[in-house]
């Protein structure tokens, strides 16, 4: 049984979201593509049916509405990472002095004040190691685990636990590791 307090730091909640983002990265970047093919199909349209000589006044009225999505992509990383500062702030007093213990049958938690729970193993799929975090993705949940809570022995046993129970580790997008044992710990599993 691996047992340890924590308290949950900001650059490690977003770290967290962002792995946990780029675990469904598949389907944000198909809705970015699916945005600028309607932006420029849009634009063509407009381009192509507006009278000549082109003025603003003649373009049809969708067209604005088409630079409005063009802007979406561009600004979209910047605004999800506000966002995500957000909802730290909203959610810090859920992530403070928590109680996590890791064994066989599953994980459980404890935050005074707050309440406590328990996950089983089979009600995750996989886990995702960062430089700081690692992450457990249930559905559209997760569990985060700070690594800085972790001695280095405990470190080494919830990798063997994880491992044992939910398989190898996930892909890790995130920033590039900090150390030569992060890098070992984000090699990509089936």
């Amino acid at each position: 049984m691996i047992a340890f307090n924590f308290t949950l730091t900001e650059p490690e909640y977003l770290e967290a979201q962002q792995l946990f983002i780029a675990n469904l990265g598949r389907k944000s970047q198909w809705r970015r593509t699916t945005v600028w093919f309607i932006f420029i199909a849009g634009l063509a349209l407009a381009l192509w049916t507006s009278p000549r000589p082109l003025q603003i006044s003649t373009f049809p009225p969708y067209v604005p509405i088409l630079f409005v999505l063009c802007f979406y992509p561009i600004f979209s990383a910047p605004l999800q990472r506000r966002s995500l500062k957000k909802r730290f702030v909203a959610e810090k007093q859920n992530l403070v002095d928590a109680t996590m213990q890791l064994d066989d049958a599953g994980l459980h938690v404890s935050v005074p004040n707050r309440g406590s729970g328990v996950a089983l193993w089979p009600s995750f799929s996989k886990w995702i190691e960062g430089n700081l975090v690692i992450i457990l993705p249930n559905g559209l949940q997760m569990r985060i685990i700070p690594k800085r809570a972790l001695t280095g022995p405990q470190l080494i046993e919830l990798r063997e636990l994880l491992s044992k129970q939910l398989g190898p580790v996930g892909i890790a997008t995130a920033k590039a590791p900090a150390t030569a044992e992060a890098s070992h710990s984000l090699n990509p599993g089936p």
